[in-house]
């Protein structure tokens, strides 16, 4: 929230997936937070999280590789702006590597071993 104004932000919503249940949604703005439960288990795929994502400006996220190609094309059709940490063998198969040719997806920076702290 400290960064909101600086960044120009007027809210952050961010889910979660829960397989055995449902997922969690917490709304952040500059004068409240509220988290609650989802109607669903919160995957990105669930009609709730579509309306989220289709509310959005921006879309981040760290997904499981194995939904790699399936969340791109996803955040493809919404034609919203979008960072995902991936694995850069991804880049090269013929499901993504159309949208670097088509400059609809860009590399940014890689992580060495050890450079990054959290």
């Amino acid at each position: 929230m400290i960064n909101f104004k600086r960044l120009g932000i007027k809210e952050l919503i961010a889910t979660s997936y829960n397989a055995s249940g449902r997922g969690t949604m917490a709304n952040i703005s500059i004068n409240k937070k509220h988290l609650s439960k989802l109607k669903s288990d919160g995957d990105f795929r669930s009609k709730e999280v579509v309306k989220l994502r289709n509310k959005a400006d921006f879309i981040i996220t760290n997904l499981p590789f194995s939904l790699f190609r399936e969340f791109i094309k996803w955040c493809d059709e919404s034609n919203k702006k979008f960072a995902i940490i991936g694995n850069l063998n991804a880049i090269s198969t013929t499901d993504i590597f159309p949208l670097f040719q088509q400059n609809k997806l860009w590399l940014g920076a890689s992580i060495n071993s050890g450079d990054r702290k959290f």
